[in-house]
C-alpha cells in the first residue's frame, strides 16, 4: 500500500511539473511601434494644428497603394503611421482635404478613388528586432529615423521635424510636421 502511495504522489508530481503554462502573449505586451506624426502650424511652430480631410496610403515596391486598416478620412492633429519591418524604408502618401471621388457609380466602391493634395513622404530606418518572448516572438523597433517629403509643385507639408529618432515606444511623437 505504501508503495502504492509513493508511486501515485511521484507521477502526481511529474505530470504536475511537466505542464508547460500557457503561450499567450499578454495584450498589455509592448509589440513592434508605429510611427506617430504630429502636425503644426508652419506660423506658430509651437502650435498643434490640425490637417482638413486627412488620408494616408501606404506604397509597396512597386508604388501600388496599400490601404492602412484603421485610418479613414478625418480632421486631425497627429496620425499613427505602421512602418515596414521587411525593409529599412517605408513611403506612404499624406493626402490632405482628401474626399472620396464614386466615379459617378456610388453603388460600386471598386473604382473610387481619393482627390486632395498629395505629398509622398519616405521615411528610412535600421531596423532591430528584439526578442520579447517565446509567446511574443520578436517585435522591431526603428533606429536612426530619417523623415523626408518630395517636392512638388504644390505641396501642402512646409517642413517636418524629427524630434525622436528611435521609434521604440509609442508614448510621443516621432515627426513633427509644419504646415
Amino acid at each position: 500500500m505504501r508503495n502504492a502511495l509513493v508511486v501515485i504522489l511521484v507521477l502526481s508530481l511529474l505530470v504536475t511539473y511537466s505542464c508547460e503554462r500557457d503561450d499567450i502573449c499578454a495584450e498589455a505586451t509592448p509589440t513592434t511601434p508605429e510611427l506617430i506624426l504630429r502636425f503644426y502650424d508652419v506660423a506658430e511652430q509651437e502650435t498643434t494644428k490640425s490637417v482638413n480631410s486627412l488620408y494616408a496610403v501606404g506604397l509597396d515596391d512597386d508604388d501600388n497603394i496599400i490601404t492602412f486598416q484603421d485610418l479613414a478620412i478625418t480632421t486631425t492633429d497627429s496620425i499613427v503611421i505602421p512602418l515596414r519591418t521587411d525593409i529599412d524604408q517605408t513611403r506612404f502618401v499624406l493626402i490632405s482635404d482628401a474626399e472620396v471621388d464614386d466615379n459617378d457609380t456610388p453603388d460600386d466602391t471598386l473604382d473610387d478613388f481619393i482627390n486632395g493634395n498629395l505629398d509622398l513622404i519616405t521615411v528610412n530606418y535600421i531596423r532591430d528586432d528584439i526578442y520579447v518572448s517565446r509567446a511574443c516572438g520578436f517585435k522591431t523597433v526603428f533606429n536612426q529615423l530619417l523623415f523626408g517629403v518630395t517636392v512638388d509643385t504644390d505641396n501642402w507639408v512646409i517642413n517636418s521635424s524629427v524630434v525622436e529618432a528611435d521609434v521604440v515606444n509609442e508614448n510621443q511623437a516621432h515627426v513633427q510636421v509644419f504646415h
